[in-house]
């Protein structure tokens, strides 16, 4: 630290509730003494992010007609839009989901096809699921889902 300039760095901190302008929050601070007596201030700042809606949205994906005439969800978290997925699929299942829901008439099958699509789309359908309880419905892909679109790992 000499090398620098620095004679001291304090190491308890107060407490703060301080939000700049970006919204980041500088929730502990601290301070620290150059050589001449000067002193300065250490900061733990906790960034903003925003993981629902990431930056990067230059993915240059080509979407056929036929996806186009399909109904689209926007991309969040890690997961692209429906039509970007659609467009990404080689083997065309999450086309082949998306228009059986968008055909079917019966409830229950929207239902069902409904799962399955989010399964496919967020890449978790081959997931083996074990359920936290004996009988209950629970699966454990909900929570893969939730945390591609919210760009965190469970697992």
């Amino acid at each position: 630290m000499s090398e620098i300039g620095i004679t001291s760095i304090r190491s308890n901190f107060d407490v703060s509730m301080s939000i700049d302008e970006f919204g980041n929050a500088h929730k502990e601070t601290s301070s620290f003494t150059w050589a001449n007596g000067e002193t300065g201030t250490i900061d733990d700042v906790w960034f903003r992010t925003d993981t629902l809606h990431p930056l990067d949205e230059s993915l240059d994906i080509q979407v056929s007609n036929r996806i186009k005439e399909l109904p689209d969800l926007q991309h969040i978290g890690n997961m692209q839009s429906l039509h970007q997925a659609m467009a990404s699929d080689s083997t065309g299942h999450l086309t082949q989901l998306v228009e059986e829901l968008v055909h079917t008439s019966s409830m229950s099958n929207k239902c069902s096809l409904l799962d399955n699509l989010l399964y496919e789309w967020a890449g978790v359908s081959s997931v083996i699921t074990q359920n936290k309880a004996p009988g209950s419905p629970f699966d454990d892909r909900l929570i893969l889902i939730l945390d591609k679109k919210v760009d965190k790992k469970s697992l």
